[in-house]
């Protein structure tokens, strides 16, 4: 039975020896066991250098894990993949493997069959360039006839050059487009551009004459009367070369303008890739060129256009001449293919033969009604040919009027549509089949038509709401959203809609517990094949959650703030003692001399008694004032109250509070304050917080360093119609590297237990309240400079 066994295995492996296709057996540390002869051949390794090697060497680009894990998968069952692998030479191919994992006297091996597949990707990739070029065909085909069109209805020259610029940048996707018109003194004149490179053309000098500036692709191409392929390296395009490599161009392509066999222009195509102009891509792009030449002589000099000029111009198309009755008097060969009949079976027809029954009286009578009135008609009709079948085209009646402005006949442009119908249909089960695929989104997925009308809800929508899809459908969708929403949700939705313009909002949406949850909508256009906007499509998100966290954030933040204002009401201590000690002395002193009299057995004066209860009335009132300016300073409420209010006196009341504590801390305070200072418009107590916050964080750096002089000098002055008020202090300074980040919450500099790096955040918070602004800066000399500005008052 072994033997069997042994025998079996290699009479297989003998059919694998003479495989076309590489065979390899693979033990179970990934190293080759037996390779076959295809596999010798094809890597150009020897049969004992390939036995041992690891499968790692011939896929470089792969990486240990991705081996590793399809050999697992191998073991478990077949697998077929692609993969890249490269040759003893070192050049690479793409290939094929089959992997399947078997047992062979108890050990797990694999079984790997490699096909190079280099071949079928090269044909892949021919039929993906064929089919390019054939779409590009076809775009620049629809772009001929747009722009025939456009002279027909007499559109400027150079509204029509302008769109095939346009145009041309979109289909092949260049950098830059420009046509020129060949000058009589030697120059060439830009005429129309287009691509996100147009700023290349600013003082540019282009000619076809003579000179350096006629040696460059535009100049040759005119002289030539031939297409003219450049990079950015030859020597003859030397004069633009540095401008040119600014904008990153490799290629340039000019085409020349020929009309009746004389150069008129030249159409300039720019891209950023290299040898990016083939030959069939110029091949198009020379056809388009010359179908363009004869269309801009058409439109320069549509006034002597005639019958027979308006036929030779629209060869490319069916072209018929009828005349008043639509009597066909001329047909051309591009018709007489599409109808099915020959020229001589159509002279003295009736149009009417080609009725298909798919349009009514009605959509005839309005078509003559049209162009019996001067005006050009367009649209789509179904026909019917010669041999009884069916097409769908694209026409346009043109009226001709003679010498006395009366219709003569009607000229009539057809093209055949009826595969773009069929591609465009396809299209639309594409669309159903992916708005299939929103129903089992986890998300709110909804559509709206060119009319901004709901008409669609994937089923996340429908479980989110409860409601049916005949209940949404519509406006029907807007008494889910929360009452408070509602007006501004419709405004936005309805607007943007009309605009064609990407949206989002945040609303209240019931979900279908009847409680409402925040959600945040978001809506894209989306538009047909022609490019017409066809409605909006949006997704939603549930965004709840969110909102709650950014609630505790700032109830935190509120909470952290209130802790730091008990912080710095702590730093106050020794001014706030300063200030109180003073009255309560002298209430001392007046008390002690009333019991030096009442010792002494005598009644104190009158006058005096008088004098020292004013004293005392005075010095509690102080004491009073000093506690209620604490208060409203360190209330906590962070209303802004609007008023007039003096900075002057803001920055004075500040320094009545921590002046003494400044003192106790060996740091001297100068002033410089203008006189007459403009009043602003704020809450003259919340600009007093900002300041002290300022003072407490300036005497915390300087309590850093050991010096002598320590100083913090205060500035105010008018600037800009702002009034600005300069800090600045003799201290260690603000890193650049955290100037950005100072004014941040929670930021701060100082060790733990220091502080929470609230106190300039609450400053650039109350500032920025007050519509100012607030910046720090190195000062000359060392420390720091921080610099307020707050708009003055302006009264109505």
């Amino acid at each position: 039975m072994q033997e069997e066994t042994v025998k079996a295995r290699d009479y297989g492996w003998c059919l694998g020896e003479y495989a076309r296709d590489s065979v390899f057996l693979i033990n179970p540390d990934g190293l080759f066991q037996e390779v076959n002869r295809a596999a010798l051949q094809t890597y150009g390794y020897t049969r004992e250098e390939l036995i041992g090697m690891s499968i790692h060497q011939l896929r470089r680009q792969d990486s240990i894990e991705k081996i590793s894990k399809q050999m697992k998968q191998a073991h478990t069952g077949s697998i077929l993949f692609e993969a890249v692998h490269y040759r003893k030479n070192g050049t690479f191919f793409p290939v094929e493997v089959s992997s399947q994992g078997i047992t062979l006297d108890g050990e797990e091996y694999i079984v790997s069959v490699v096909r190079d597949i280099s071949d079928r990707k090269a044909a892949e990739k021919e039929q993906r360039r064929i089919e390019t070029d054939l779409v590009r065909s076809n775009v620049c085909h629809l772009l001929l006839n747009e722009v025939a069109m456009r002279v027909l209805t007499e559109e400027p020259a150079q509204e029509i050059l302008q769109l095939i610029c346009r145009s041309l940048v979109n289909i092949y996707q260049l950098e830059l487009v420009w046509v020129g018109s060949k000058e009589a003194a030697g120059s060439l004149t830009v005429q129309a551009w287009a691509g996100e490179s147009v700023d290349y053309l600013e003082d540019i000098k282009v000619c076809w004459d003579e000179g350096p500036e006629s040696q460059g692709p535009a100049g040759k191409s005119i002289r030539s009367a031939s297409t003219q392929l450049f990079d950015v390296d030859h020597p003859d395009f030397k004069p633009w070369r540095e401008r040119a490599a600014q904008f990153g161009f490799r290629t340039i392509a000019a085409v020349p303008l020929i009309c009746r066999d004389n150069v008129i222009g030249t159409i300039n195509l720019y891209s950023n890739q290299e040898r990016y102009f083939d030959t069939g891509l110029l091949q198009q792009i020379e056809h388009f060129a010359s179908q363009t030449a004869v269309a801009l002589e058409a439109a320069e000099k549509r006034k002597r256009v005639n019958l027979l000029s308006t036929v030779v111009k629209y060869a490319g198309d069916g072209i018929v001449v009828t005349d008043c009755a639509a009597v066909i008097q001329w047909a051309n060969p591009a018709f007489c293919r599409l109808s099915g009949y020959a020229a001589e079976e159509l002279v003295g027809k009736s149009m009417a033969i080609f009725k298909s029954g798919y349009q009514d009286k009605n959509f005839y009578q309005q078509l003559w009604r049209q162009i019996l009135s001067g005006n050009l008609w367009r649209g789509e009709i179904v026909n019917r040919r010669k041999d009884g079948s069916l097409y769908v085209e694209e026409m346009s009646i043109t009226p001709v009027l003679d010498e006395h402005k009366e219709i003569s006949a009607f000229i009539a442009i057809k093209q055949d549509v009826t595969e773009r119908h069929e591609a465009q249909e396809k299209v639309r089960q594409s669309l159903n089949y992916y708005i299939q695929l929103f129903e089992d989104f986890p998300t709110l997925i909804w559509r709206a038509d060119r009319n901004g009308q709901l008409d669609y809800f994937n089923k996340k929508w429908l479980e989110f709401t409860g409601r049916s899809k005949t209940e949404e459908e519509g406006s029907g969708w807007l008494e889910g959203v929360h009452p408070e929403e509602r007006q501004l949700c419709q405004l936005v939705y309805r607007e943007n809609m009309e605009r064609q313009t990407p949206f989002r909002i945040e609303y209240r949406l019931r979900a279908q517990d009847h409680g409402y949850r925040w959600i945040v909508a978001m809506g894209m256009p989306f538009y047909d094949l022609e490019g017409h906007f066809a409605g909006h499509i949006g997704a939603c998100y549930d965004i709840s959650d969110m909102k709650q966290a950014e609630i505790d954030r700032l109830q935190a933040l509120k909470m952290a703030e209130k802790a730091e204002r008990m912080a710095s009401l702590g730093a106050m201590t020794a001014s706030i003692a300063h200030e109180i000690n003073q009255p309560l002395h002298a209430i001392k002193l007046a008390a002690d001399g009333f019991l030096y009299w009442q010792e002494k057995g005598k009644a104190p004066e009158l006058e005096k008694l008088t004098t020292s209860l004013q004293k005392i009335s005075g010095a509690v009132n102080r004491i009073d004032n000093i506690i209620k300016h604490l208060r409203s300073v360190f209330s906590g409420q962070v209303d802004v109250k609007e008023g007039v209010c003096d900075c002057n006196q803001a920055v004075y009341d500040a320094l009545e509070l921590v002046g003494a504590q400044m003192q106790a801390h060996g740091i001297s305070i100068s002033r410089q304050f203008a006189a007459e200072l403009p009043k602003i418009n704020a809450d003259a107590k919340r600009l007093e917080e900002a300041v002290i916050n300022m003072l407490i964080n300036a005497m915390q750096e300087l309590d850093k360093l050991q010096k002598p002089d320590k100083e913090i000098s205060l500035k105010t002055f008018c600037q800009d119609d702002c009034v600005v008020l300069e800090m600045a202090d003799n201290g260690p300074g603000v890193d650049s590297s955290l100037r950005e980040r100072i004014f941040e919450p929670f930021f701060t500099t100082k060790g733990a237990g220091n502080g929470m790096g609230l106190g300039l955040a609450i400053v650039n918070n109350i500032i920025r309240s007050l519509e100012g602004s607030i910046e720090v800066q190195d000062r000359t000399g060392g420390g720091a400079l921080f610099t307020i500005r707050l708009p003055v008052l302006r009264r109505g």
